[in-house]
Order: C-alpha cells, then sequence, then structure tokens
C-alpha cells in the first residue's frame, strides 16, 4: 500500500526522504479543525477512526513550530500551509466580499438571510450539544456560505461571519422557528434529565447485585442449583478451602473419605487432581489409621476397610492367594491400662483362655495375577493353632472375603504338622487336591521353597530309588571334593556349608537351590565324561537336574525382554501355561515321586533298606499334592474363564511375602528375633496400613478421572465412613562400562579356561565388532578334553550347534589369557595389601606378556580391564565365604541366626 499526502503529490519513497507523513487524530475536536483547514468536508461522513487509519497529511502543511524535538506533532498541531489553486481562492473570496452597493432592504431578502442565519445558528447548536455531529455535505448555500467564511477567518471565523452580515442577530433571536425548537429543545431535555435518573438508579441496583453474587454464599447457591449433591458440596468445600493458608488446611472427614474414593479408583487421577484441587496427600490420609484398632482374630472391620479398596479392584486382579504360617513369639504379658486389657494370653478370637502365648498365626492374601499383598488377621496361640480353630479361621476367612468380592482359588501353607493335618481331615489327597467352603473349591498347594529345602534335607540323609534310578548324595560329595580343590571351579557357589549345613542353614532356601542346579549338573556331567567320576551318577545327575527344573516351574516369574529373546534357555522358568512340555514333565515328576522308595543303609545287614512310615517323610505327598493342585488350578481358571487366561506367574503361589512380612516384624522392633505381643500387635497395624494404602494393579490409568468424577453421586459416603473413627572427578584405574555381570558368573574348573576365555571374547564383541573379530571369536568348532564343560553348559537351543550360543575363541587367546592369569596368581597377593593394585597389575601384564589380534581394533586395554576385575572380585568372593563358612559354633543364638539371615 502506498503512503501518499491526501492534499498534493508527495508520497513515500526515495524521492521524499526528508519529508514525514501524520495521521489524522481521533480526537473528534481536532480532527474537525484539520477536515476545516484541508477543505474536506467529504471526510466528517467517514469519521476519525477510519480516517485515522486510511488518510495521511505531508510535513509539508505544518509550520516548524508544530513538531517537538524528536519530529513529532504536539497535540495542537493543525495544518496551516496550503497551496490552493487561485481559482478557487477568487471563488472564495467572492463569497466573502461585502458587494459596495448595499442591497435593498426588503422583506423577503431579510426574511431568506434571517432563516439563513437560524438553520447556521441550529446546527452550531446541535454540534455543541451532542459533541459527535457531523456537519453534513448537502447543508443549504447559506451554511456553505457561512463554513467559506469560518475556512477564510481561522479560529475568528465566527466573529467575521458576524460581522459581515447585513442583518443583525438579534433580529431573529424570538422567530417562531427558533421557539418551535426552544420548546422541543426543553422537551429532549427533560427526557434526557428523566433517562439519566433511571440510569443512576439501575447502575446502583447492578452494582449492589454484583457485590452479593462476589459472595461465598452466593457461589454456594449456585452450586445446589446447578450441580449434583455430591459434587456441589466438595465444591463448595473446595471454595472454603481457597481462601485459608495452603499450610493450616484442616480437611474434614468427607474430605477425607472422598480423598480416599478417588486414591483407590485411580492414583494418577489423585496426583493429577491434587494439583488443581485441595487434597489430603496421601500421608495425611495413613495418618488417620491411628485411631484403628485391630485386635486378634478375624476383624470385621478390617474386612470392611477391605471392601472399600475392593470397588477400585478389576475382577482378575481380585483372584487372590490364601497363605498362612506361623511365627514364634517371646512369652511377654503387657497391660494395656488405656483399654484395661492384658496382652499376651491365647487368643484366636473364637477361643481364648490363660495360657500365655507361644507363637502367632498370619493369614494374608495376594493377588494370583498381580503383585499385591495385604495381611488380614494374626492370632495369638499358645502352641500350634490346630483342630477346630484352624478349620474354623480358614472357613470364615474365605467367606468373609468371599462376601466382599475376593476369590480365593489357592492356598499355600508349609509342611508344619498342624497344617497336614488340616489337610488329611479335608480329604486332600494327590487325586483331590482341594478343598470345597460352601458351594466354592479352593485348591491347596504346599510352599514350593519348603517343599525344596524338605527334599534336599532328605536327599542328603537316605537314598532314593524311584524306577530302578538311584540317587544318592555321595555322588555330589565325591564331585565337591575333586572340585573345590581347583584354582577354576566347576561349581563355584558350592561350599561345605551347601553339604554340610548346620540347623539354621538348613532353613535357607539359597542353599538347597545351588545344590539342585544345573550349574551342579553340568559340572558332574564334566567330570563323568573325563571318568573322574563313575557312570553311577548319572542317576544322581538326572535327579538333580529334574528337582532344578520343578523348581523353575513352581517359582516361575513374569517374561522379560531378556528371558522371551532366549525363551530356549530356561524355558521351565517361563509362567506355567500348562504347555506340552509343561505338563508332561510334570507328570513325569508325579511318577517319580509316587514310585519313590527312601532307603537308609543298615549297618547290621550291611544293604539298604526301604524306610517306613515311622519316618515321617512328608515332601513325597507334599510334591504329588503341590504338582496335582498346579494342574487343577490352571484348569479351574480356564473353566470359570470365556477368554484365553493368562500364564501363572507361579512364583507368586509360594510363601515368600509371608516371610517378608515376618522378617520386617523383627526388623520394625530392633532386629528382635522373637518380639513380643504388643510389640507384633502394633507392627502388623502399621504394616497392614502401608499394604492397604498401597494401589491395586489395573487402576492406574489418567483415563479415570471422568469415570470418578460420575461416580461422586453414586458411591455413598457411609460405605467408607468406617474407615475414618474419630566434587573433584574420580579416576578408575580399571575402566569398564556397563558391564556388571561378572559378579555373577560361575567358574569352572577343568575347563575353566576355556569357559572364561568364552565370556571375556564375548564381552570385548561388544564394545568393537567386525568381521575378522568374529571370525576370531568362533575359531573352536570340535569337541575336546578342554571343551566338554562349555558342551554341558550350553542350552541346547539349536541341537546342530555343539556348544550352543557360548562362544569359543581362537586358541592363541587362550593361551594369553593362561599367561595373564599366572601373572595375576604370582603377584597379587603380595600386591593386594598395596595401594593401586589394579594398574600395578595391569602393568606389569602390558610390560611382560605380548598378544596378536588380527584385528588392529581389538580392544586390548578393555580385555585387560575387565580379566583383572573380574580376578580380583572372584578372589574377594571366595575368601569371603571360606571366612563365613567358620562361623559356626557360636553361643549367642541371635548372633546365628542374624548371620544366617
Amino acid at each position: 500500500m502506498v503512503i501518499k499526502c491526501i492534499l498534493c503529490t508527495n508520497k513515500y519513497g526515495p524521492l521524499s526522504i526528508n519529508i514525514t507523513f501524520h495521521r489524522f487524530p481521533k480526537d473528534y475536536e481536532r480532527f474537525n479543525k484539520w477536515v476545516n483547514f484541508c477543505r474536506r468536508p467529504d471526510l466528517l461522513e467517514k469519521g476519525p477512526s477510519i480516517c485515522n487509519k486510511a488518510y495521511k497529511l505531508c510535513s509539508e502543511h505544518f509550520v516548524e513550530t508544530d513538531f517537538n524535538n524528536n519530529g513529532w506533532l504536539i497535540n495542537s498541531a493543525v495544518p496551516s500551509i496550503f497551496n490552493w489553486p487561485d481559482a478557487e481562492l477568487q471563488q472564495n473570496s467572492s463569497l466573502i466580499m461585502i458587494p459596495e452597493e448595499p442591497i435593498p432592504s426588503t422583506s423577503s431578502t431579510s426574511r431568506i438571510m434571517a432563516d439563513s442565519v437560524d438553520i447556521y445558528s441550529n446546527s452550531i447548536s446541535s454540534i455543541n450539544w451532542s459533541n459527535k455531529s457531523a456537519i453534513s455535505c448537502s447543508t443549504p448555500k447559506t451554511s456553505s456560505v457561512s463554513r467559506s467564511l469560518s475556512y477564510s477567518s481561522g479560529n475568528s471565523s465566527t466573529a467575521t461571519s458576524n460581522s459581515q452580515t447585513q442583518t443583525h442577530q438579534c433580529l431573529s433571536s424570538n422567530t417562531p422557528r427558533k421557539d418551535k425548537l426552544n420548546k422541543l429543545l426543553s422537551i429532549h431535555k427533560n427526557k434526557f434529565n428523566d433517562l439519566h435518573k433511571q440510569f443512576l438508579t439501575l447502575k446502583k441496583h447492578c452494582s449492589d447485585l454484583e457485590k452479593k453474587s462476589s459472595t461465598l454464599e452466593f457461589f454456594h447457591l449456585m452450586c445446589d442449583n446447578f450441580l449434583n449433591k455430591g459434587f456441589a458440596n466438595f465444591v463448595k468445600i473446595q471454595s472454603k478451602l481457597t481462601l485459608q493458608d495452603p499450610h493450616g488446611h484442616r480437611y474434614s472427614y468427607k474430605i477425607k473419605q472422598f480423598a480416599l474414593m478417588v486414591h483407590f479408583m485411580g492414583p494418577k487421577v489423585y496426583r493429577f487432581l491434587r494439583k488443581s484441587w485441595s487434597l489430603p496427600s496421601v500421608r495425611t490420609l495413613q495418618r488417620t489409621t491411628e485411631n484403628w484398632e485391630i485386635n486378634p482374630g478375624l476383624n470385621d472391620f478390617l474386612f470392611k476397610v477391605l471392601a472399600v479398596k475392593a470397588n477400585s479392584m478389576t475382577v482378575k486382579s481380585k483372584e487372590c492367594i490364601l497363605c498362612v504360617d506361623e511365627m514364634s513369639l517371646k512369652s511377654f504379658l503387657f497391660f494395656d491400662f488405656k483399654k484395661d486389657e492384658i496382652i499376651g494370653f491365647h487368643n484366636t478370637g473364637f477361643i481364648k483362655s490363660c495360657d500365655v502365648t507361644k507363637s502367632v498365626m498370619v493369614i494374608m492374601i495376594s493377588g494370583l495375577h498381580s503383585s499385591w499383598k495385604q495381611p488380614i488377621g494374626y492370632f495369638f496361640v499358645a502352641t500350634t493353632c490346630t483342630g477346630y480353630d484352624l478349620k474354623n479361621i480358614i472357613f470364615q476367612t474365605v467367606q468373609k472375603l468371599s462376601n466382599i468380592s475376593f476369590n480365593v482359588v489357592v492356598m499355600i501353607s508349609d509342611l508344619g504338622s498342624n497344617f497336614k493335618h488340616f489337610a488329611d481331615q479335608q480329604g486332600i489327597t494327590p487325586q483331590t487336591p482341594y478343598f470345597n467352603v460352601g458351594d466354592k473349591e479352593i485348591v491347596y498347594m504346599f510352599d514350593p521353597p519348603h517343599l525344596l529345602k524338605a527334599t534336599r534335607n532328605n536327599f542328603f540323609n537316605y537314598r532314593f530309588n524311584s524306577q530302578n534310578k538311584i540317587a544318592e548324595k555321595i555322588h555330589l560329595t565325591n564331585f565337591y571334593d575333586l572340585d573345590k580343590s581347583n584354582q577354576h571351579r566347576l561349581a563355584p557357589k558350592l561350599t561345605d556349608v551347601h553339604l554340610n549345613p548346620n540347623s539354621f542353614q538348613k532353613m535357607r532356601v539359597k542353599f538347597a537351590a545351588q545344590v539342585f542346579s544345573h550349574t551342579v549338573v553340568a559340572g558332574m556331567t564334566t567330570l563323568v565324561s573325563c571318568n573322574e567320576l563313575p557312570h553311577s551318577a548319572f542317576d544322581t545327575i538326572d535327579f538333580i537336574d529334574s528337582m532344578d527344573k520343578l523348581f523353575d516351574i513352581f517359582n516361575s516369574r513374569p517374561i522379560s525382554t531378556e528371558v522371551s529373546n532366549h525363551e530356549g534357555s530356561k524355558r521351565y522358568s517361563l509362567p506355567f501355561s500348562n504347555s506340552s512340555y509343561q505338563t508332561d514333565f510334570l507328570n513325569l515328576m508325579f511318577n517319580y515321586f509316587e514310585n519313590l522308595e527312601i532307603q537308609k543303609f543298615d549297618a547290621e545287614k550291611n544293604e539298604w533298606v526301604n524306610i517306613g512310615r515311622q519316618y515321617n517323610i512328608k515332601f513325597i505327598n507334599g510334591w504329588l499334592i503341590s504338582i496335582a493342585g498346579l494342574n487343577r488350578l490352571y484348569q479351574n481358571l480356564t473353566n470359570n474363564s470365556d477368554s484365553e487366561i493368562d500364564p501363572i506367574c507361579t512364583y507368586r503361589t509360594n510363601q515368600d511375602k509371608l516371610e517378608n512380612f515376618f522378617g520386617t516384624v523383627r526388623i520394625q522392633n530392633g532386629n528382635c528375633i522373637n518380639p513380643t505381643c504388643i510389640q507384633f500387635k502394633r507392627t502388623f497395624k502399621k504394616l497392614f496400613c502401608l499394604d492397604y494404602f498401597e494401589h491395586s494393579e489395573g487402576a492406574n490409568c489418567i483415563q479415570d478421572l471422568d469415570e470418578v468424577l460420575l461416580s461422586l453421586e453414586k458411591t455413598p459416603i457411609s460405605e467408607i465412613k468406617i474407615l475414618f473413627p474419630e566434587k573433584n572427578p574420580i579416576q578408575i584405574p580399571l575402566p569398564i562400562t556397563n558391564i556388571t555381570n561378572y559378579k555373577q558368573i560361575n567358574l569352572p574348573e577343568q575347563n575353566a579356561l576355556t569357559y572364561i576365555c568364552g565370556y571375556l571374547i564375548g564381552q570385548c564383541l561388544k564394545v568393537h565388532q567386525c568381521t575378522t573379530c568374529l571370525n576370531f571369536a568362533q575359531a573352536t568348532t570340535s569337541l575336546s578334553s578342554e571343551t566338554f564343560y562349555c558342551h554341558f553348559k550350553s542350552y541346547e537351543e539349536n541341537p546342530s550347534l555343539l556348544f550352543g550360543n557360548l562362544i569359543m575363541p581362537n586358541s592363541t587367546f587362550y593361551q594369553y589369557i593362561f599367561q595373564i592369569n599366572q601373572v595375576f596368581d604370582r603377584h597379587f597377593i603380595s600386591l593386594a595389601p598395596q595401594p593401586n593394585v589394579g594398574k600395578t597389575l595391569k602393568d606389569l601384564i602390558l610390560n611382560t606378556i605380548f598378544f596378536y589380534h588380527p584385528c588392529d581394533n581389538f580392544p586390548k586395554d578393555f580385555l585387560i580391564n575387565l580379566f583383572l576385575r573380574f580376578r580380583i572380585h572372584n578372589s574377594l568372593n571366595r575368601t569371603n565365604k571360606e571366612y563365613q563358612a567358620l562361623r559356626t559354633g557360636k553361643k549367642n543364638r541371635k548372633v546365628q541366626i542374624l548371620m544366617n539371615l
């Protein structure tokens, strides 16, 4: 758009560098002056706002005094320099000249002049009254004459026009037309006054309404009129809290009830709403549980509390496992004077006696398909809970859980005599591994870790004979004797503790699992292949391998990315899906235990004889019931589901969560091995509340927001009222990145060098990988006496591969690792107390041993660093285990227990 002057030919461009352009003013009075001086009456119709945007005047029409120092127009500036054409000037001058001859004073002429003056006066009056009227371009001739007079005389136009008119103004002051207009003006003034009074009245009324509508009471009234009752109450409370100091909020029970309801429905929703709304923190909600009272027995209060949480859980997540176990307590009586009650007597909720409590039985439920847990009751007992008490507790627990929509599908217990007696009372056998509570079927299983420990204990004491296969400890002992004296061992985790555990070490599942492991199987098979062990040891190897796979099935965990990418590596540890290989193996083990004979050596007869029931061998029947129970559980879940069920993560069907609960109880009371009854009661309440406020899986989506808000009115507050009763950078001498698995690697013995070399070259390939390095790393393809262990250690993902996925490098690499290992063995003991032991060993290796690799980019420095870190860690770890095995025979029982935790 071209910027140009409205009165001349000047426009913005290179020819008008020193010329500025100025907009018409928006002020109406100044705008009228500019229009008058510019002789552009047509602009009056467009108005100041449009002319301000569309038209401009150049600086040549203003004098110097109209500008300030910055070159801007002053507020009083008006255009005064014009170059009008001569013809227009003559025409305008002829209009204002007084003729030399006097005009005849006729009546008609006087009347015409008077009317002209009246019209001009009225137009001026109207301008002064409204301040917004525009002078029309179609006014009578007399008006234009008067306007011309104004143009020619500037600011003194009125005086000039008065002095040059032939008829005096006083002669036309009281004409009939003016009287009529004056009367009309008076009427309009009266109407204006009346309307102005009404306007002031209405303005005051609106101001009063505005003040009234801004009050909190009016806002609450609008909430009641336009919102549902539940949400209206919440909004009204929020409006009050916003007026308070955030650090001084005192939440009512209604707000806490609502907050807890939202927290259970969707924890993410609750965290999202807390950013905008004034809601209590989760810690505040937990603090309200200080008034909860949780006594021994099945508290109806707890089940009502659980019912609130169950409303936010899915049907699938409410399929749960019932765990029962006992813990020893210190006999101690405590008088609670606030409640006038002595705590420490036998109390199961059904029967109370004066017998002093010696143990406590705890019931816990946990999710079968999700990782939640919740203790729901405890019972103080004098000895053990047996007979009618145990049956009544189990049955009532299942019924109460069923009433609040929790579906108990399986029960887990250990091999205690009281639970064994309960199973016999309910007719639980390998053929019927379940019992009924009303019309509900509950599968019964024994705790797999307890079964594994019992199997290990009996395997060490007796000989197993099943289907003409004999497994005995002597082969395992011979393997350990041959293996433990070697520098690099086939089974490095085996120690004297594993083969000769004391009473406390027998309670460690870790030791039993490390005995029945794939590493031991591979090591023993290697020695048999090398004729270090007799071929009769194969039956023992098969038994250990079978127990390893069986425990993997009963301890399976969710599929991770690492496991799913190597599905064949440890397939029995995948979640139980009733696949053919899982069912076939379970049937195989069921037949094995069904035909198992426990034999004891009779020194008098010098032969092995079968032992009878007097030895009370529990683990055989326990495994049979658990195997049948797992199959029955999957069958029941399939029958009760319309769609395909998810695989079962069987690690949830053990008592680890309950054992951890007992460990937490001990820690909460200062590592007290046997806490007192009052200590356990207080700790149970605390742990119950912590587990209770943990959200359940499936209710953690931000999409739940709309459902939460819609359910405010549907969920009655009375249902949950029960909840609230009244530096310098560190320099690493041996840097390696993102590798820590050398701490868990197994060290073999006769084939140790091959196995370790494969691990080291594999880690080097992660740093640098090319075709030359890959060929160097896969150079060994033949089976020899040095590669037996790698062959048996590998999992048979591809039967065509001799070593599976294990890497077998070139023989020169073996020689290099052997040489640096010799340097380590010669100097490590002397250098270990000294500083910079790793750097010193690295310098010795670099200065004394030469290694050639066909690839120039092979990470030799990384290899040495990794080897030294690996060897130092395993040397220290082995020393620590040897010293730990010597820590026996302590007289302090507490020290012994804590040492074996």
